[in-house]
């Protein structure tokens, strides 16, 4: 379990996944949010920063929503073209290694 560590040096608490129990079933986005820090993306279980890194170095589809001049923005993931990156990266242990 991921953990994180408080600004008081103190008591540790785990990052959980954000809910997305407000949603119908079966339903899936065509473009995701990334995770707020500190906690782990619904669809993929993975953390912001492991996000960004993927982004970085992949072709996997993003959008940034900003207003002409700002210098901020929302980062949009496709999340299907996320999933498809994650699944033909699928390694098997314990498997034959020849």
């Amino acid at each position: 379990m991921t953990t994180k560590s408080n600004n008081t040096g103190g008591t540790v608490e785990p990052i959980r996944a954000a809910d997305n129990t407000q949603l119908p079933p079966g339903f899936r986005p065509e473009f995701i949010r990334l995770p707020k820090p500190s906690t782990l993306c619904p669809w993929t279980g993975l953390s912001r920063t492991k996000m960004w890194q993927l982004l970085e170095g992949t072709n996997i589809k993003t959008v940034c929503l900003r207003r002409p001049g700002a210098a901020k923005g929302a980062r949009l993931v496709h999340l299907q073209s996320l999933l498809d990156y994650l699944h033909a990266n699928v390694e098997t242990l314990g498997g034959d290694d020849s």
